[in-house]
């Protein structure tokens, strides 16, 4: 058998003496390029009659192969030093591929219909998170790009095209818009994920009751409930409240708070409407309303309050023990009861105003105080010459406070003309009954209180010369 290195020697023959021994160091460097040409597999023969091959004929030989991308320096020393160990000595740069676009939420999506745990550790099964509320031009989310991705090199310097990544369709549904990159709300709602679109709606329909089936409600819009609000449940909203069923010892707070079957407080919870509240009765309940109470029945044993009008109409029409008290009206059929149920009447007196209206005066008072004084330090500045730039900054300073504090006061001084025009329609409040007001009726105008010790029929109540005067209906 003829030996490698006598081949080697047969295929030099004739050459130069320097190309002899290129050819010489050549035949003991093997290079090995994987099918992907994404790495190169070095091995450094030997044999008894070896020549010396360098780091440098080694990367020549490398570049006669192509190879340009990749090399690994320290891979071809240690070829060198174990001779007939393969190594990799060169690894092309695979490409890296883009990321897919995805939409990412800037709500907690992920605790609907969770309860709300605890410190104890307990869960609050009247909590459970099922409404998610968001606000008007609130961001939900927003899509983040595909990126397009980095190329890579094979080891013979050849690039690779990397795959950009895939987008993604806008999952825009009802009451929702994009901006730029995100999806905002078009308007105060809550959020509903359905066919993998994002919506935001108005109103919250609860199609039975509101119990531990729900959990408490708090919203920003309506809210329409077909079944009733049950004992120690609550509903808390901005926008209106529309009840099929009754109120049995719940909650609810909202601007306008119709209830189709009435309103049983079983001396729990409490109702509050900041305009008008309507309903078929009110019984062992706290109600208030902003501006009007309207019951198309009775009202028995509760405490109703209106900024300005309690009417209670249909064929009983009663107000029967308790305290019903209005800014300037209470009607009704019937007051009281042959029973002599304790019940009390009020007109005239709106405990918010009032405070409203006493808090703008001392404000006023207050104001006008810190102006005079202001003025003063004003006039003593202005008096001295040669100020110091510390006091000439002083001036300036006092001269703007006192120009905010001379807006301030016009400003309290309008809210307290349109506050005395709202107290002034209070005097003429009146209460009037067109049927019965039974014996241990209080009746309350403004600051006058009468007992009624007789039944009175057809009557009003009134506040005129200071005193309280019955009329007709």
């Amino acid at each position: 058998m003829n030996d490698r290195r006598s081949d080697n020697y047969s295929q030099i023959k004739g050459k130069s003496a320097a190309d002899q021994a290129a050819s010489q160091k050549e035949s003991f460097i093997e290079i090995n390029i994987a099918g992907d040409r994404m790495r190169a597999t070095l091995t450094v023969r030997s044999t008894k009659d070896a020549v010396s091959v360098t780091q440098e004929d080694v990367l020549q030989q490398l570049r006669q192969a192509g190879i340009k991308f990749g090399i690994d320096q320290a891979a071809i020393r240690q070829a060198l030093e174990r001779p007939n160990v393969p190594v990799i000595c060169a690894v092309g740069q695979p490409p890296v591929n883009g990321r897919d676009a995805c939409i990412k939420f800037h709500i907690d999506c992920e605790n609907i219909g969770r309860p709300v745990e605890l410190e104890d550790g307990r869960v609050d099964f009247k909590n459970l998170n099922k409404y998610i509320t968001v606000s008007e031009n609130q961001v939900i989310a927003e899509k983040i790009p595909a990126t397009d991705g980095l190329p890579g090199y094979d080891i013979l310097g050849k690039r690779i095209p990397a795959k950009p990544g895939k987008d993604v369709v806008w999952p825009v549904g009802k009451n929702v818009r994009v901006e730029g990159n995100a999806i905002v709300a078009a308007c105060a709602g809550h959020l509903v994920i359905e066919n993998n679109k994002i919506n935001v709606i108005p109103v919250i329909k609860i199609k039975g009751d509101v119990d531990f089936s729900t959990g408490n409600i708090k919203f920003t819009g309506n809210v329409i409930i077909h079944g009733s609000v049950q004992t120690g449940f609550s509903v808390i909203t901005d926008g209106d409240v529309e009840i099929f069923g009754a109120i049995e010892g719940g909650t609810v707070e909202a601007r306008n708070i119709t209830v189709h079957m009435g309103i049983k407080g079983i001396n729990r919870g409490y109702i509050k409407a900041r305009e008008n509240l309507t309903a078929k009765f009110i019984e062992n309940a706290v109600v208030d309303a902003g501006n009007e109470v309207r019951v198309y029945g009775v009202i028995l044993h509760s405490r109703t309050s209106a900024g300005k009008r309690v009417i209670v109409s249909g064929r009983r029409a009663a107000i029967i023990g308790g305290l019903t008290a209005a800014g300037e009206e209470i009607c009704a059929k019937t007051a009281g009861n042959q029973f002599a149920a304790t019940t009390e009447l009020q007109v005239g007196v709106n405990p918010s105003l009032r405070i409203k209206y006493e808090k703008l005066l001392n404000d006023f008072k207050e104001s006008e105080q810190l102006l005079d004084k202001t003025n003063k330090a004003i006039a003593i500045l202005q008096n001295q010459t040669n100020l110091p730039p510390q006091r000439q900054e002083m001036l300036a300073k006092l001269i703007t406070s006192k120009m905010t504090l001379f807006q301030q006061i016009q400003d309290i001084n309008s809210q307290i003309k349109v506050l005395q025009a709202e107290l002034t329609q209070l005097r003429s409040a009146r209460i009037r009954i067109s049927g019965t007001v039974n014996a241990g009726v209080k009746i309350t105008v403004g600051t006058q209180v009468m007992f009624v010790h007789e039944p009175l029929t057809h009557c009003s109540f009134y506040h005129e010369d200071g005193e309280l005067k019955i009329g007709s209906f």
